[in-house]
C-alpha cells in the first residue's frame, strides 16, 4: 500500500488525510505541535465538516491513518503533501511561513524521487523558491515541488475533494509531474498539467473570478433595487442561462472567509509591481466594502431609522455546513455608514 504523509492537520489537511485514506493510501498525518496532536489521537477535531469527524476516527480505529509530530516521519513516504490553510492578516495578506518552515524542516529526509505536493494557498512565485531552497539543503533530491491548488468549498469540501471538478498539476520537473499523477490516478475528473507558475496562477485566477462574479451580482441588484426591479428575480434569470449557470451572482452580503480576498489583493499588489493599473480588481474590493452599507441603507430604509432598534442576525459562521467565522467583520468598519450603524450597536 502506498503511503502519503499529509502535513498540516485543520481543514485542508484534514480533509486531504480521509480523503487520501479513503482513496486507500496508507496516512502518516503530521503536525509538528505536539498539544495539537494529543487532542487528535482522542480523536477531538478543532473544526467541523460535514463527515470528517467519522472518517477521521474510521481511520484511526482501522490504522489506516497514523499521527505524527516528527519530520522525520516522512521518510518512507511514496508522497509528501503539505496542506496548511495559510495564515491571512487583517489586509488579506496570506503568510506562507508554515508551508515553507515544513518544507524546510522535512527536506532532509526526502527519498530521491518523491514528490514534494503543495496543496496550501500560496502566492505565485512561491513553489519555485521553495524547490530551489530544498535542492540546496538536499542535493540527492531529483524530483520536485508540484503545486496542486485546492478547490474545497466548506461544507462539501469531502465531497469535492473525491470527487473534483478537475485537477490542476503544476511542476517544473517532469519526474515530480509524473509522481504526481500516479498520486491523483484513481481521481476520474480532468487533469490540466501545467508549470508550477501557470497552476498559482490558476488558483488566483479562480478566487478572482468568484470575487468578481458576486461583487458584479451585488452591483447589478444595487442598481436593481433602486429601480424598483427585483434584484432575486433578476439574478435567478441570469442563472439560467448556460453561459453563466453556477456563477454565485444572486445579491447578498459579498465575499468574506479571506479566501477570494486573498487573491484579489494579491494580483492587486502584482499588479502594482508592474505598474499595471488594475482597475478591475480595484473595484471588486471597494464593491464588496460597499455591500455592507448597502445593508444598513435597506434597514434605515424598512424602519425609519435605527436608532432605539434592536437587530437579531441570524447566522454567524461565514457559510452554511462549517463552525468556522475566519476574517468575520471584527473591526469598526471605516466607511461613514457602517462606522455609524457600528457607533449604535455598541452602545447596547
Amino acid at each position: 500500500m502506498k503511503k502519503v504523509s499529509v502535513i498540516g492537520l485543520w481543514h485542508l489537511g484534514l480533509v486531504n488525510t480521509v480523503g487520501f485514506a479513503k482513496k486507500g493510501y496508507q496516512i502518516n498525518a503530521i503536525e509538528f505541535d505536539e498539544e495539537k496532536i494529543r487532542k487528535l489521537k482522542e480523536k477531538s477535531l478543532p473544526l467541523y465538516e460535514p463527515g470528517l469527524d467519522e472518517l477521521f476516527k474510521e481511520g484511526l480505529d482501522s490504522g489506516k491513518i497514523t499521527l505524527s509530530s516528527k519530520p522525520e516521519s516522512v521518510k518512507d513516504s511514496d508522497f509528501i503533501v503539505i496542506a496548511y490553510d495559510s495564515p491571512v492578516n487583517e489586509k488579506d495578506e496570506v503568510d506562507v511561513t508554515p508551508v515553507k518552515n515544513a518544507a524546510k524542516l522535512v527536506s532532509p529526509f526526502l527519498g530521491k524521487e518523491t514528490p514534494l505536493v503543495i496543496t496550501s494557498q500560496i502566492p505565485l512565485g512561491t513553489s519555485e523558491k521553495i524547490e530551489a531552497e530544498i535542492k540546496k539543503l538536499n542535493p540527492k533530491w531529483k524530483s520536485g515541488v508540484v503545486y496542486v491548488p485546492e478547490n474545497l468549498r466548506l461544507g462539501k469540501a469531502i465531497e469535492i475533494f473525491l470527487k473534483p471538478d478537475m485537477l490542476v498539476i503544476g511542476a517544473n520537473i517532469e519526474l515530480a509531474t509524473k509522481s504526481a499523477l500516479k498520486l491523483y490516478r484513481s481521481f476520474k475528473t480532468e487533469k490540466f498539467v501545467m508549470s508550477l507558475r501557470s497552476a498559482e496562477m490558476v488558483k488566483h485566477s479562480l478566487n478572482t473570478f468568484l470575487a468578481t462574479a458576486i461583487t458584479f451580482g451585488n452591483e447589478m441588484a444595487n442598481l436593481a433595487d433602486r429601480l424598483g426591479a427585483d434584484a432575486v428575480a433578476v439574478g435567478k434569470a441570469l442563472k439560467a442561462d448556460s453561459r453563466i449557470g453556477r456563477a454565485p451572482i444572486l445579491p447578498g452580503l459579498g465575499f468574506s472567509g479571506g479566501t477570494l480576498a486573498r487573491d484579489v489583493e494579491q494580483l492587486k499588489k502584482f499588479a502594482k509591481e508592474l505598474k499595471y493599473k488594475g482597475s478591475l480588481l480595484n473595484s471588486i474590493t471597494e464593491i464588496n466594502e460597499g455591500t455592507f452599507d448597502e445593508v444598513i441603507l435597506k434597514l434605515e430604509k424598512i424602519t425609519g431609522g435605527l436608532n432605539g432598534k434592536k437587530i437579531g442576525i441570524l447566522g454567524l459562521t461565514y457559510k452554511p455546513g462549517t463552525s468556522t467565522m475566519r476574517r468575520s467583520r471584527r473591526k469598526a468598519p471605516s466607511s461613514p455608514i457602517s462606522a455609524r450603524c457600528a457607533a449604535r450597536t455598541s452602545a447596547r
